[in-house]
């Protein structure tokens, strides 16, 4: 698989992990939807600044 792919994939995947309490319905839970919000949110930051972060 490409670089470029595995970057798309890494980025669909921080998404669904962040509004999968939403899809999923269980946002009522507090600590399940946090999680995966924080989880969702690290995994979607991570992907970008791999793609886009300054270089050395």
């Amino acid at each position: 698989m490409k670089k470029g792919n595995l970057f798309w994939v890494g980025l669909a995947l921080g998404l669904w992990v962040f509004l999968s309490p939403w899809i999923l319905g269980f946002y009522g839970l507090d600590l399940p939807r946090w999680s995966n919000v924080f989880a969702g949110a690290g995994v979607f930051f991570i992907f970008l600044w791999e793609r886009y972060g300054e270089e050395k």
